[in-house]
C-alpha cells in the first residue's frame, strides 16, 4: 500500500485537524527508537561505567580491565544497533498502516483497526527530526510520524502549530541542523 497523507480539515471536532496514513519504515523506527535510547539514563549509566573501566584498565595497565570494557562496549552497541531491529520484528502494530487525525482537543489513533483518543496532555514532549515527529508519553514510548506523511506544506504547518500551542517541542541536535 501507498503511504497517502489525508488532507487538513478546519471542522474537525477541536477545530483546525490534520489527518496523516502511513507506514513507518524499519528505518524510521530505528531512528525513533535509537533516539529514545541516547535519552535514557541507563544507557547512560552503563556508558559511563564502561568508561571508567576503559579508563582504569589503561592506568593500571590490567588487560583485563580493557578487555572488560571492551567487551562491556560491544554489548551496549550491540544493545544499540541491533534492539530497534528485534523490536521492529516483534511488534506487528508499527509495522502495519497508521491513521491519526490531530486538532486542538488531542489525537485520533488508529492501529490495526483499532481506534483510541487522546488529549493533548498524554503526551510530555514531542520532538522534531529531520525526517520524523515523536510525540513521547514518558520516557520510553513515543507516537513516530513521518514528515513525508502530510500530504502538503500545509498540513505539516497545521501539526506543526498544533504542537507547538500544546506540547514541548525539542529539535534534536543533528537532526535539526538538515531542515
Amino acid at each position: 500500500m501507498t503511504d497517502t497523507g489525508v488532507s487538513s480539515s478546519p471542522h474537525g471536532p477541536g477545530g483546525e485537524a490534520v489527518s496523516v496514513e502511513f507506514t513507518l519504515t524499519l528505518e524510521e523506527f530505528t531512528v525513533a527508537q535509537r533516539q529514545i535510547m541516547m535519552r535514557s539514563v541507563l544507557v547512560a549509566v552503563a556508558s559511563g561505567i564502561m568508561l571508567a573501566i576503559m579508563v582504569a584498565g589503561i592506568i593500571t595497565g590490567s588487560g583485563y580491565a580493557i578487555a572488560i570494557g571492551v567487551l562491556w562496549f560491544v554489548l551496549i552497541a550491540g544493545v544499540f544497533y541491533r534492539g530497534p531491529r528485534s523490536a521492529w520484528r516483534r511488534n506487528p502494530v508499527v509495522q502495519s498502516v497508521q491513521q491519526h487525525t490531530f486538532d486542538n482537543q488531542g489525537a485520533t489513533l488508529c492501529f490495526l483497526g483499532r481506534k483510541s483518543e487522546v488529549g493533548w496532555d498524554y503526551f510530555t514532549r514531542a520532538q522534531r527530526g529531520r525526517e520524523l515527529y515523536q510525540l513521547l508519553h514518558g520516557r520510553r514510548f513515543g507516537l513516530v510520524v513521518p514528515r513525508r506523511a502530510f500530504s502538503s506544506v500545509h498540513d505539516e504547518e497545521i501539526f506543526q502549530g498544533l504542537l507547538k500551542r500544546h506540547v514541548p517541542v525539542r529539535r534534536e541536535g543533528r537532526e535539526a541542523a538538515g531542515q
